[in-house]
């Protein structure tokens, strides 16, 4: 099973809600939401203009999903960046800690 870091996104057409993606064997697919990415397990979610939108379930038990952006490569990156999102936010009393700051300077 390959990684997200070994698709490449070649092109994006959100108009459409499809993507071209590359695998590390060189096999070029079109994706579009609710697809499976190619040899992983991550699940198309949406496709912008800038980047694709994938749901990923990591650890060993398949225990937490998490939200991947995944861009369109460019000339300066060779294969496509990707940008991991916790689903969850921030526990309420560290963002508590982070509010009480912002209004307190």
């Amino acid at each position: 099973m390959a990684e997200l870091k070994d698709i490449t996104v070649v092109a994006l057409d959100s108009s459409h809600n499809r993507a071209v993606v590359k695998t590390l064997n060189g096999k070029m697919m079109v994706i579009k939401p609710g697809d499976t990415v190619p040899d992983s397990k991550a699940i198309v979610s949406k496709i912008l203009s800038d980047r694709m939108v994938v749901i990923d379930t990591i650890g060993a038990q398949q225990e937490k999903k998490q939200t991947v952006w995944i861009y369109k490569y460019t000339k300066e990156n060779v294969t496509s960046r990707i940008q991991r999102l916790d689903r969850e936010g921030p526990k309420s009393s560290h963002l508590k800690s982070v509010v009480k700051q912002e209004f307190s300077n």
